[in-house]
């Protein structure tokens, strides 16, 4: 009888919480949740410690707040699907569990993107829609039997034509298959 092949292919939930970090005067560092899923390749030489993986997930942050200075309202909205691409090394520890690092290229798809900012004192409003640029992100994280993960994830600062931010990420992962 021959033996089973073993699949390479993993597919994971992946919910996360991102802490948000914005360099202007309009944003406070806020925490939102985010949902997201993770298909990984993991190649079959070299003990299966090397994988690569594509992890999309949607986020939606919608921010308003009004300045006592100068009389300001900002309408912040951020709602769209990053696609982080990466690389995986995994090092098996003794009881089915491994810890691993990532490096990852991320991309957005811009679902709705926008700042509007009212100034009442003059009588002026701007709006614009915000397009992040491709970043950068490294991670670490913790796999329990294949089944379970926890990642900490930091991005690169990035650009969003409003000022420079990053993102520090709490992942869990439950693999489905």
């Amino acid at each position: 009888m021959s033996k089973p092949k073993d699949n390479n292919f993993n597919f994971t939930l992946r919910p996360r919480i991102n802490f948000i970090s914005l360099k202007n005067d309009y944003y406070d560092k806020k925490a939102h949740a985010s949902i997201g899923f993770e298909i990984e390749y993991v190649f079959p030489m070299n003990h299966k410690k090397w994988s690569v993986f594509i992890d999309p997930n949607y986020s939606y942050v919608g921010y308003n707040k009004h300045e006592k200075r100068g009389d300001v309202d900002i309408y912040l909205k951020f709602h769209t699907i990053e696609v982080p691409v990466g690389v995986r090394y995994s090092l098996a520890l003794k009881n089915k569990s491994k810890i691993y690092i990532n490096a990852v290229c991320i991309f957005d798809i811009n679902l709705d993107s926008s700042i509007k900012i009212e100034r009442k004192i003059i009588r002026y409003t701007s709006s614009r829609v915000l397009k992040r640029d491709p970043g950068f992100a490294f991670g670490l994280g913790y796999k329990f039997k294949d089944t379970y993960s926890i990642e900490a994830r930091a991005t690169t600062n990035r650009n969003h034509g409003l000022g420079n931010y990053n993102i520090t990420s709490i992942i869990l992962g439950y693999r489905i298959f």
